[in-house]
């Protein structure tokens, strides 16, 4: 295969942004688009590989394989045995624990299918994973270990059969990202099936290449270099990647190898020399960069900015061309009397097996957990603490009974701190009203039960949210809905698949024609939290502070960003029709005017009688919250601070439900003395 320098240059156009997309270079939003021009050039490479050693009656898997292990094996085990002392020093024992199983995702090719088990609202910042990036590494092995076996068989059935075969297997890939990232986002960005049409796209630009010649074309091969490029600035974390929309740069990188060699300008501007060396080091500056990245922000959350993400990249640069010098380029010499073939299995089988104990010995300790003294683990396991962990199941079913008026809560944390809100407002005195809370973890989507893939939103591997019951649409709850006199339905909306949001507003209200209400949650934005700062002060004897700026309710879904207007912005206005008229007005609300809230996990919250020393005493009884989504008085037991909840109480929720409705008059009833606590509350809680 003739060298073509133009696609080491279109390296550097995929690593580039890659790397200033995770420093944090607003500009490069769609920088992540790099791993798929990554994927369409190793499937062109490797195809065109494979079809001349077929064609030249050499094919063999072990050469293959051979191969691959000189060019992966040794610059990853070199980063990955570089991040280990790191993570001893600075990593928490549960981000120790969930590092150690990465190391042996990495060297078992799977840790694509380990970071989308391990997604979700509770997991540790994906942005402090040192070995995240690892999932595209996963993708193009288990295409490197799978592709050869399926070229082999199709290949004799024919090369035009083979050429069918792949495109087929393409197209389904294809179709399947459409529907996945409408259906299961998380798996269609991680998992090979979803991901396998982009490295078909160039397998197939390999056949073509390797049958004929194709002439160098200046318009095509610019047109596809522009559809490289836009996508970089164009895309964001809302396109809905990959799928149809990903052909863009897909069809891009194949116009580019297609039609731009020979003397075109994209062949002189990606074949020059700046483009061609960043492109040659491109797989070990991918390598370095997140781990360099994930290791500051874990040791300097709080000062990490645009400046320190930009001299990291210059260290990136730096650290892949000493890994291309030196690790990289003498075992890639298939010539070299040191690293002959039975020494580079040996060695590779002798370093994944100790990557893997090291990572298997971090996940049996719990993350190292002896590290930390007694008082320290008792005091990251508060800091730990979350709103979600809370919840408990009960057996029987619990309803109503004191014959008062009837208020239903139904919701996950948020609809807790709803009740506590209530419960420390001076406007509505709990004391005369019959409360039933209804709770669901966050994690558990608290939508209908018959809602279409359901299951698809849910972690696989938790059982738990998989058969949660009571669900709206559930025999124990809708006739609780029918008996209240007021619903007040209140959850992180933008972790739900929100297109079923209707939906489920629709059951609830039928069953309680103007009696329901959806009330959004607030959310406390610009934080900037670490837990091992928090233990470094702790160990100094001193306390840790962040602010919180806080702002308004949440206004969308993680799950309806492909759709920002049209009928799905009508409906959202709908449900919460009734919080929107209460807090039109966000002036007169206290509590929902931008300002800012500071919250010291490092101490325990004075209450006129216990200890505020770093002593275990005061670790034992701490309620520290790491859910930055919560107002920090409530997940502390002070609900006194809770100015949102009574806010929404004090304005009057007579402004939006109907004035003949009783129930309303009831909630706002006479201020109480200040202290009074509701007496009959029920609690339906289910964990």
């Amino acid at each position: 295969m003739n060298y073509r320098p133009e696609i080491d240059g279109l390296r550097s156009v995929a690593v580039v942004p890659v790397i200033l997309f995770h420093a944090g270079a607003s500009l490069f939003s769609g920088g992540f688009i790099g791993v798929d021009v990554f994927f369409v050039i190793s499937g062109y490479l490797i195809t065109t590989i494979l079809l001349n050693d077929i064609e030249a009656g050499r094919f063999s898997l072990v050469t293959f394989y051979e191969r691959r292990a000189r060019r992966i094996l040794p610059a990853l085990f070199v980063v990955m045995l570089a991040c280990i002392p790191f993570a001893w020093a600075w990593m928490l024992p549960e981000q120790m624990e969930e590092f150690g199983r990465s190391l042996i995702a990495v060297v078992l090719f799977v840790s694509n299918v380990l970071f989308w088990r391990e997604a979700g609202y509770f997991s540790p910042a994906a942005e402090e994973k040192p070995l995240l990036h690892t999932w595209s590494l996963a993708v193009e092995e288990q295409y490197y270990l799978l592709f050869p076996i399926l070229l082999f068989f199709a290949w004799r059935l024919g090369r035009k059969a083979a050429f069918t075969i792949i495109g087929v297997i393409a197209l389904i890939s294809l179709g399947l990202s459409e529907v996945g990232w409408r259906k299961a986002p998380t798996a269609n960005f991680y998992l090979t099936i979803f991901r396998a049409w982009e490295l078909f796209a160039g397998s197939l630009v390999a056949f073509v290449m390797s049958r004929r010649t194709v002439a160098p074309n200046q318009l095509f091969s610019l047109a596809g270099l522009a559809m490289v490029i836009v996508p970089i600035f164009a895309f964001d974390d809302t396109t809905p990647s990959p799928g149809l929309i990903t052909v863009v740069p897909v069809a891009g990188v194949a116009l580019i190898i297609l039609f731009g060699s020979g003397d075109t300008l994209v062949r002189r501007l990606l074949g020059s020399r700046i483009p061609v060396a960043i492109g040659l080091v491109s797989y070990s500056a991918y390598l370095w960069h997140q781990p360099l990245f994930a290791f500051t922000r874990l040791r300097y959350a709080e000062s990490f900015d645009l400046a320190l993400g930009g001299a990291l990249v210059v260290m990136t640069f730096a650290l892949a061309f000493l890994s291309w010098r030196y690790v990289e380029r003498p075992f890639r010499d298939r010539s070299s009397k040191t690293w002959t073939r039975p020494r580079i299995f040996a060695w590779s089988a002798l370093g994944m097996v100790a990557l893997a104990a090291a990572g298997l010995g971090a996940h049996l300790t719990q993350g190292f957990a002896s590290r930390l003294s007694e008082t320290e683990r008792a005091f990251v396991a508060a800091l730990d603490n979350r709103p979600d962990d809370d919840f408990r199941q009960v057996a029987s079913r619990a309803g109503f009974g004191s014959g008062k008026p009837k208020l239903l809560i139904i919701g996950d944390s948020f609809a807790k701190d709803l009740y506590e809100g209530l419960r420390a407002s001076s406007a509505a005195d709990l004391s005369r009203l019959d409360v039933v809370l209804v709770t669901i973890p966050r994690r558990c989507k608290n939508v209908l039960r018959d809602t279409p893939d359901l299951a698809a939103f849910l972690d696989p591997s938790d059982k738990q949210c998989q058969n949660w019951k009571p669900r709206v649409g559930d025999p124990d709850l809708d006739p609780l809905v029918r008996e209240a006199d007021l619903t007040l339905v209140r959850s992180a909306w933008d972790v739900l698949p929100t297109r079923e949001l209707p939906r489920t507003y629709d059951h609830l209200d039928a069953l309680a024609p103007g009696r329901v209400a959806f009330l959004e949650a607030t959310t406390f934005g610009d934080v900037k939290y670490n837990s091992l700062s928090a233990l470094r002060a702790h160990r100094a004897g001193r306390g840790y502070r962040h602010e919180r700026v806080i702002h308004g309710g949440r206004t969308r879904s993680a799950h309806d960003r492909p759709y920002p207007s049209g009928p799905l912005a009508h409906d959202r206005a709908r449900v919460f029709s009734c919080e929107r008229r209460l807090l039109r007005d966000r002036q007169r609300v206290p509590g929902h005017r931008r300002g800012r809230s500071a919250f010291d996990p490092g101490r325990r919250p004075h209450d006129g009688a216990g200890r505020n020393d770093h002593g275990r005493k005061a670790v034992r009884h701490a309620r520290f919250s790491q859910d930055v989504g919560h107002e920090p008085g409530l997940t502390l037991g002070k609900p006194r601070h809770f100015h949102s909840a009574q806010a929404l109480i004090e304005t009057g929720l007579t402004r939006c439900l109907p004035q003949k409705n009783d129930a309303t008059q009831s909630v706002l009833g006479p201020r109480r003395a200040k202290g009074t606590v509701a007496r009959t509350t029920h609690f339906v809680m289910w964990k």
